[in-house]
C-alpha cells in the first residue's frame, strides 16, 4: 500500500475512519441528543463540531484523492468523492427537511468512505510492479 502516510498510519485510512466515524455519529445523533449532556459530550450535537468535521474530511479527502490520482490516473475515486459530500452538502443547505437530512449526511459520509477505500485500492494496484515510482 502506496499513500501518503502520517506516521502509520495513511490519509486513505484516516479518511475511511473519520468517514465512517461521521456517518455513525450522524446516524446516531437523533438517539442521543437528549443523553449527551448527561454525559457530558452535549457539545457533539453542536453545528460547529459538525461543521469543523465536515471541513475535516474535505481536506482529508482531496489531500489523499489528489495524491492517487497523482499515482494510478483514474478518476472513479474523486467522482465519487465529489458525490458523497454533494450529499452531505444537500443535506445541510436547508433544501431538504430535517428528517430527510438525517437520512442523506450518513448516506453521503458513507459514499466520502467509499472514496478512500476505492483510493487506496488503486494506488495498491498500481504499484503492483517492483519498478513502481511511487515515492511515499
Amino acid at each position: 500500500m502506496k499513500s501518503i502516510r502520517l506516521g502509520i498510519l495513511s490519509l486513505d485510512m484516516v479518511g475511511f475512519s473519520a468517514s465512517a466515524a461521521c456517518a455513525i455519529h450522524c446516524a446516531a445523533m437523533p438517539f442521543l441528543v437528549t443523553s449527551l449532556p448527561m454525559l457530558g459530550l452535549g457539545f457533539l450535537a453542536s453545528p460547529l463540531v459538525e461543521q469543523l468535521c465536515i471541513v475535516f474530511g474535505l481536506v482529508v479527502g482531496v489531500l489523499a484523492l489528489r495524491h492517487g490520482f497523482r499515482h494510478h490516473h483514474n478518476a472513479t475515486a474523486i467522482l465519487i468523492l465529489t458525490i458523497g459530500f454533494a450529499a452531505i452538502f444537500v443535506a445541510h443547505s436547508g433544501w431538504v427537511s430535517e428528517e430527510l437530512e438525517e437520512v442523506v449526511t450518513p448516506v453521503g459520509a458513507s459514499v466520502v468512505a467509499l472514496a478512500h477505500l476505492v483510493n487506496w485500492r488503486l494506488s495498491r494496484n498500481a504499484c503492483q510492479s517492483e519498478n513502481c515510482g511511487h515515492t511515499a
